[in-house]
């Protein structure tokens, strides 16, 4: 049971203002030589009067611990109360009783009630169950009426879980619900090469609207150029090379930065904090084992549940459906459902799916879990697979589906990332396919992924029928070949991901 006096330790700018600076994670932050400040937190109106209330969802290790010591310390700068701040881990609370018990603490105790404001930072709630029935009860009797109360944690199975308790009850932002996810490209880019990231804001890219806006002017047949995008290719190549390697995962990134490798206890926490997740919701870990591998040999290829059972040996395709949601809502992995029609467009829930993990150190570090061979290496498991080139194209084309998956949720933002109204691949009955079709401002999009050596006209055949058929250019994802005609473009693919 939590008590008062367990507080002044996770709190210690009560005693000392100056003391978030000594912080551990702020620490390890200002002493990396990458200083992610993620764009979602300038989304998140602390300073706001009145109940306002966010929660932060997003894989392990994405920095959903520090970017709240950010908030805290961003308040703390801002001249707000110190003593109006609170900070608490929710592994130590065992129910949704303690959960409320914690804030009242806080909110009703001297001298913390002399503050009319009052900021709450809960980290990990999601591992209490229905702790949103205490936020209910909490903002029913009107002790939150002026608390920013924000809570965060690496699923989103509780969102839908807890949905009913929240209704009404999530304050001033309707848009309160923020998914936390590893660096883009872009923002990898802008965090790993200053000086490159200096140039390309000169030249008019530096914000990602600007960049979305160049895009969809090439693909709309408003431009047929990238101004000065080009001629900067070969360096955005290597840093693409190195996000295939480390990802958008903080850790991971300054480690592969600063020391050209990631160290072991950087898969190792990634891997227990998944184990974590699946033991919060009572999975079995050998089955979530079987399905990671399964899943690593199908990344980017159709399956139905049928077959994954087959691959993993369970009788019941019900078992691997399950276990293949909650990897969905742990943000582990996405899918992409199946459409034939490019005009109306219906995702087909009977059809096969294609899935993609979230994020290429996520996937490099279940790899290294579940195939022997990377168990004693990780790094040289990495370097091993990316060196084959049918390899490096799947772990393009799931980078594609993920920037557009982000694309899709940025234009319509939720609890969830729900883009499957937004995005598919498409098959139709005559067995043309492509990779992706994208519907966004009453246009669709056909893209087309080839990160090959060569490349030639036929290359560009569906997404050019496709996209000729909806008044728009098909784009084609390359891997060196640039090339805009009348009726596609074609793009390397760092040049792509640098732009959503």
């Amino acid at each position: 049971m939590v008590t008062y006096f367990d507080l002044p330790r996770h709190n210690p700018w009560w005693a000392s203002p100056g003391s978030i600076e000594e912080d551990p994670q702020i620490r390890e932050y200002l002493n990396s030589c990458i200083q992610w400040y993620p764009d979602i937190l300038k989304y998140i109106r602390t300073r706001d009067n009145g109940y306002m209330f966010y929660s932060l969802r997003g894989p392990r290790q994405v920095g959903k611990t520090t970017s709240v010591k950010l908030l805290i310390r961003d308040l703390i700068q801002d001249g707000v109360e110190p003593l109006s701040i609170m900070y608490f881990p929710c592994d130590q609370i065992n129910d949704d009783i303690e959960f409320r018990e914690l804030m009242e603490l806080f909110i009703g105790r001297r001298p913390h009630s002399n503050f009319e404001k009052k900021y709450i930072f809960l980290d990990e709630a999601a591992s209490v169950w229905n702790w949103q029935r205490a936020v209910k009860l909490l903002v029913d009797s009107g002790m939150l009426n002026d608390v920013t109360l924000v809570v965060n944690g690496s699923h989103s199975l509780d969102v839908e879980n807890g949905a009913t308790y929240l209704v009404g009850r999530t304050g001033g932002d309707p848009d309160c619900h923020k998914i936390f996810v590893p660096m883009k490209f872009a923002e990898f880019v802008r965090c790993v090469d200053k000086d490159l990231w200096t140039r390309l804001d000169g030249t008019g890219m530096g914000s990602g609207s600007s960049r979305r806006d160049a895009l969809f002017g090439l693909l709309r047949s408003k431009t047929d150029t990238l101004e000065m995008l080009p001629m900067l290719k070969r360096e955005l190549d290597v840093l693409l090379d190195r996000y295939m390697v480390s990802g958008g995962i903080p850790r991971a990134v300054n480690e592969y930065k600063t020391t050209n490798t990631i160290e072991r206890a950087t898969f190792d926490l990634y891997q227990n904090g998944f184990r974590s997740d699946l033991a919060v919701w009572g999975r079995n870990n050998d089955t979530a084992r079987s399905l990671v591998a399964a899943m690593v040999k199908r990344a980017s290829k159709e399956f139905t549940w049928a077959k994954l059972a087959r691959d993993m040996d369970v009788s019941n395709h019900q078992t691997v459906k399950d276990y293949f949601e909650i990897m969905e809502k742990c943000f582990v992995v996405t899918s992409l459902h199946r459409t034939e029609m490019h005009d109306r467009p219906k995702k087909l829930t009977r059809k096969p799916r294609k899935p993609f993990f979230q994020d290429p150190f996520i996937f490099h570090a279940l790899r290294s879990w579940v195939e022997p061979d990377t168990a004693l290496s990780p790094m040289d498991g990495i370097y091993q697979y990316l060196r084959d080139s049918t390899n490096q194209g799947h772990m393009i084309e799931g980078i594609v589906a993920n920037h557009l998956i982000r694309l899709c949720f940025n234009l319509n933002p939720g609890p969830q990332f729900n883009y499957d109204r937004n995005l598919f691949f498409y098959k139709d009955k005559r067995e043309r396919e492509v990779d992706f079709l994208l519907y966004s401002g009453g246009d669709m999009f056909p893209i087309e992924v080839k990160y090959q050596a060569t490349i030639n006209r036929g290359d560009a055949k569906v997404v050019r029928e496709l996209g000729s058929a909806h008044g728009v250019r098909g784009l084609v994802i390359t891997r060196d070949h640039m090339d805009v005609t009348d009726e596609y473009v074609m793009l390397p693919a760092s040049m792509f991901c640098l732009m959503i």
